[in-house]
């Protein structure tokens, strides 16, 4: 009997459905200790006994499933729970595999949130077959929070499983006994898949267990952060775990995420990031401590296999924007943000010969862009006809080709008390100005005669990079000159690698992340700021790759003015013509 075979009567598409099918497969069994361990797992849960009221349909489906042989009908079973499972709770078989493979050596391992059912009766499976399972009754444990958990509690029976199914949520695990003495074991592992987003309204009773954790507003407008609930609890517990999270969890300011993170960071948890691209969204694993370990610098890894992104311990060696190694105190300085994107440098490599080009290929960048500069992304700025002041805003289309800044600027009245929150976006002689959307790629640099006279804004479609100041009581940070940046950003190579990374046909643009990721050579890096007026600096770097730059960057500038000098005589002999054209004399 196919899935399409079963009889539409019997509901094979929700975890409820499944759960009374499973329940009611069990009670026909003519085996004492099977109805036993049923009426057992129904009290527990506080459930009357099942009693359908029309069995025909129903009875055949349970009857059938359960005559199969025992591969057949663990395959169905799964393949049931798959296509019952909403897309966020499906995992790819190859991603459920590995999970097996990961906790296979585990005796005491923990499940929690239904994307995790499947990797866990796959291990209960590997588990009795081996017969490993000394305890049956604590060894392999499965949380949650909805459905999931009876749908677990009743396949696990219906499959003759060794999974203990708690009653509590993740987060407050039961205290579970063994012959009437209260079960110490820890758990030797935890897989936990907590949800992203959580409505208040699906589960009431959640909230005050929720609201133990302490978090900063983690019960928000009618949701509850499950997610960094669960963190802060496996940081808190000191469990060795793998915890699945999205990418709004790994980079998000909102508050409650931002402390499950920073206490993560403080208590020196966090072993492993790992980002798998293969998905979208990308989902993130975060590889926890084992039980007294102190880690302080996080393995980093952004890769499509799924082999690597769930091997415990991967080793990491440094690869282009694929993996690499972080301190926890970097972590930190970068808003404690463990997106691993955000660290992983990304940008084109070459060299004078092959052979350069391949071995700098293959070295990874030491230096991102957003280490040493800031990068910001202005606001949406509307014209207010009742706006005292007027102020000019530069588009990706007033950047030339070359650099230059021309156009005619748009034009936008603001009013005072707008202006004073834009002021970030007010561009400064040294800044450069970034299209990130439109002709991507093209990029300008700001002196002072662009800004004489004049206030200039950016757009929203431009980025505003502008070099990190040094903060005080920190040592020397590296420094780099933004003239030296902008005339690397201008080479062939770079804008290149801008189209190639830019998303959409209609209306192209660039991920800000890979704005801030875009790795730099060591070439254009001084360890220091220089001072100014230092003679003997000067002359310490007279023949240095940076100074080489910056003459091209002066020569450049001279070269440009030239050229507008001749566009000027080019542009005014031609409205001669014009004038000449219809003239009724010519003026001697």
């Amino acid at each position: 009997m196919q899935s399409t075979e079963i009889p539409s009567e019997v509901d094979i598409h929700s975890y409820e459905g499944l759960t009374r099918l499973f329940r009611f497969g069990v009670n026909l069994r003519n085996n004492e200790a099977d109805r036993a361990a049923l009426a057992l797992t129904e009290g527990r849960f506080g459930l009357p006994a099942y009693i359908p009221k029309a069995r025909g349909a129903l009875e055949d489906t349970a009857r059938h499933l359960d005559h199969l042989g025992s591969e057949a009908k663990f395959e169905k079973v799964c393949a049931l729970i798959a296509t019952a499972s909403t897309k966020m709770n499906t995992l790819t078989d190859d991603l459920c595999r590995e999970l097996s493979i990961l906790t296979a050596s585990q005796d005491i391992v923990r499940f929690s949130f239904a994307p995790a059912i499947l990797p866990c009766l796959l291990h209960a499976k590997a588990a009795k077959a081996s017969r490993r399972v000394t305890y049956p009754m604590y060894a392999i444990r499965y949380a949650g929070i909805g459905p999931d958990v009876h749908l677990m509690a009743f396949a696990s029976l219906f499959l003759n499983l060794p999974i203990y199914t708690e009653k509590n949520p993740p987060w407050d695990p039961d205290t579970i006994f063994d012959d009437g003495v209260p079960n110490t074991e820890l758990p030797d592992i935890e897989i936990t898949f907590p949800p992203a987003e959580f409505r208040l309204q699906d589960k009431l009773d959640l909230e005050e267990s929720v609201r133990k954790s302490k978090l900063p507003r983690v019960v928000d407008r009618g949701k509850l952060d499950l997610e960094s609930t669960m963190i802060d609890y496996l940081c808190a517990a000191h469990r060795y775990a793998f915890a699945f999270v999205s990418e709004s969890f790994a980079s998000s300011t909102k508050q409650s995420r931002l402390k499950a993170r920073q206490n993560l960071l403080k208590e020196m948890r966090v072993r492993r990031v790992a980002e798998l691209t293969t998905t979208m969204p990308p989902m993130i694993m975060i590889e926890f401590g084992r039980p007294g370990e102190s880690v302080e610098t996080v393995k980093i890894v952004s890769t499509d296999d799924v082999e690597n992104f769930c091997e415990a311990g991967f080793l990491v060696r440094e690869r282009p924007g694929k993996s690499g190694l972080v301190s926890i105190e970097e972590i930190q300085i970068s808003g404690d943000n463990l997106a691993p994107k955000r660290y992983l440098a990304k940008g084109p490599a070459g060299g004078r010969s092959i052979a350069d080009a391949f071995a700098n290929i293959r070295k990874p960048l030491k230096y991102r862009l957003a280490d040493l500069f800031e990068v910001i992304r202005p606001k949406t700025t509307k014209s207010n006809p009742t706006g005292e002041e007027e102020i000019n805003e530069l588009r990706p289309s007033d950047i030339h080709e070359s650099g230059d800044l021309s156009g005619t600027f748009r034009k936008i009245a603001l009013r005072d008390t707008v202006t004073i929150g834009l002021q970030e976006q007010r561009i400064k002689a040294g800044d450069l100005l970034f299209a990130h959307r439109g002709p991507v790629g093209r990029v300008g640099y700001v002196t002072k005669q662009n800004i004489q006279n004049k206030h200039l804004w950016a757009a929203q479609s431009l980025l505003i990079i502008r070099p990190r100041k040094q903060k005080s009581g920190r040592g020397p940070r590296p420094h780099c000159d933004p003239r030296v940046l902008f005339m690397y950003l201008l080479s062939p190579k770079v804008r290149n690698h801008w189209v190639e990374l830019a998303i959409g046909d209609r209306s192209p643009s660039i991920p800000i992340g890979e704005v801030e990721r875009f790795g730099l050579p060591e070439n254009l890096i001084l360890q220091t700021k220089p001072k100014k007026a230092d003679p003997s600096q000067k002359e310490a770097r007279l023949e240095s790759h940076i100074d080489v730059i910056i003459a091209e960057f002066e020569a450049r500038q001279r070269h440009m003015a030239s050229i507008q000098e001749l566009e000027k005589k080019i542009t005014s002999g031609i409205n001669h013509v014009w004038e000449t054209a219809w003239a009724k004399s010519l003026e001697k």
